[in-house]
């Protein structure tokens, strides 16, 4: 019997729907899949015959008997995690209310109370429980803890090496839970069998953003990580606008407060654009208050950095609804087009590091399909699009846009008065947004490189 005790960090909170029990933490139901996976695809190169004999279920008398099974995506290992943890964050947790809606029915709502000024805000990219739950036991919570301990049993010796020397990397390139993608259920690996690891930095593929954060309150400093890669993430893909149309003065009252999304100058830049002027003029949404039409070829560009389901335009009280046109039995069909991009918070003490890490699996999956066609539908109008995946260089774009955002006057010049009424006064959807601007951003992508 071989093992393996594994000392984690966390670094973000896992988003729970047993946060309330004891020891609701990283599930091995989740770990173990995912892991194998690696091992085996990094170890063993996904070949059969390297690991088959490592394999559950493997019979010596008859050795090829879980090919099929292989060559269909079976893998699983032959060994077992168990993990246990510490002294639990209890101050990383949302607080529930409840509200009684127009029709006189309750549903339940989490939320985080900001001390300055008795403020509620959302938690950002929590989207779980933005709509309210029926049932306040539905709500999804945090889980946080100091200490968390992975112990890893196998009989075969070559499962144990594999794991000891790959268990960093796989934690580094891994997070768990929902909205993994943007950053929470984030570990590291501390030590394995008392032998200290540093994270291993020189294995990342990736680009950074490093900052410091003054908050001593768990739950703050968690709100503040979460805001930034909330306010990067928006920058990026579809733009921030907190100007406050005025539609009696025909004027914006905070005219510099919008950001256009980078994603769009980094189109133009190859004589394309995306579908945000299409879509509104297919189904009578503009303002008249556009920018001169843009020449350039349209795509669904925006679903390559992820796609919907449905755009919101709440001011109009219309929803566009969005879906692959596909027959859903067909092996063609789309049912989501994941983010390509993956955020990976290390937290030590109050600075942080996020690296960017991109897989560009669910791209290279839309350049096999033969249809990449998009069905926009509002009420009974209809208009198509389609996702050329060719068009964004998931890499080439990060690289521009640390670039850009370095020479970016994001945010406001002075914490004054008139901060304090912006972000009083801007309610949207019945909360408030969220800008980041209590750090310099050139600051926070001062040096970024691609470290392989």
């Amino acid at each position: 019997m071989y093992t393996l005790i594994v000392k984690l960090k966390q670094h973000t909170p896992l988003i729970h729907f047993q946060h309330d029990q004891d020891g609701a933490t990283l599930r091995a139901s989740e770990v173990k899949p995912k892991l194998d996976k690696f091992i085996i695809e990094t170890d063993f190169g996904n070949d059969f015959e390297k690991c088959k004999s490592l394999l559950m279920g493997f019979n010596p008398k008859k050795p090829n008997e879980l090919r099929p099974k292989f060559n269909e995506g079976y893998r699983a290992l032959n060994y077992k995690i168990r993990i246990e943890v510490g002294k639990k964050v209890d101050s990383v947790k949302l607080q529930s209310e409840s509200r009684t809606n127009s029709k006189g029915g309750k549903k339940f709502y989490s939320f985080w109370r900001k001390l300055e000024n008795g403020r509620t805000e959302e938690f950002p990219l929590l989207l779980s429980n933005m709509g309210g739950k029926d049932n306040e036991l539905e709500l999804m919570n945090f889980s946080l803890y100091e200490d968390v301990k992975m112990t890893i049993t196998c009989l075969e010796e070559e499962i144990s090496e594999a794991l000891a020397y790959w268990i960093d990397v796989f934690f580094a390139k891994n997070n768990f839970g929902q909205r993994s993608s943007k950053g929470f259920g984030s570990f590291s690996v501390l030590e394995v069998n008392g032998e200290k690891k540093d994270f291993p930095e020189e294995e990342l593929d990736s680009h950074y953003m490093q900052f410091k954060l003054s908050e001593t309150n768990p739950l703050f400093f968690q709100n503040k990580l979460f805001q930034t890669i909330d306010f990067y993430w928006k920058c990026l893909k579809s733009g921030v606008n907190y100007t406050q149309y005025n539609r009696e003065t025909r004027e914006y009252r905070y005219p510099k407060r919008y950001i256009k999304a980078f994603l769009w100058t980094y189109l133009n830049q190859k004589n394309q654009t995306w579908e945000k002027r299409s879509v509104k003029q297919s189904f009578n949404l503009t303002t008249g208050r556009e920018k001169p039409e843009n020449p350039n070829p349209v795509s669904f560009a925006r679903a390559v950095l992820g796609c919907p389901d449905k755009f919101e335009y709440r001011s109009m009280g219309k929803t566009v609804t969005i879906a692959h046109n596909e027959d859903s039995r067909s092996a063609e069909f789309i049912a989501r087009v994941p983010a390509p991009i993956f955020f990976k918070p290390i937290v030590n003490g109050t600075s942080v590091k996020v690296y960017l890490l991109v897989d560009e699996s669910a791209i290279n999956e839309l350049k096999r399909k033969s249809n990449r066609q998009f069905v926009f539908k509002c009420q009974s109008r209809l208009m198509t699009l389609d996702v050329n995946p060719d068009v964004v260089n998931v890499k080439e774009l990060i690289k521009q846009y640390h670039q850009h955002i370095k020479g970016c006057r994001w945010g406001f010049e002075n914490r004054d008065r008139d901060y304090e009424n912006f972000i009083e006064r801007y309610d949207l959807d019945g909360s408030i947004w969220f800008v980041p601007l209590d750090f310099n951003w050139r600051k926070v992508i001062d040096s970024p490189v691609i470290l392989k």
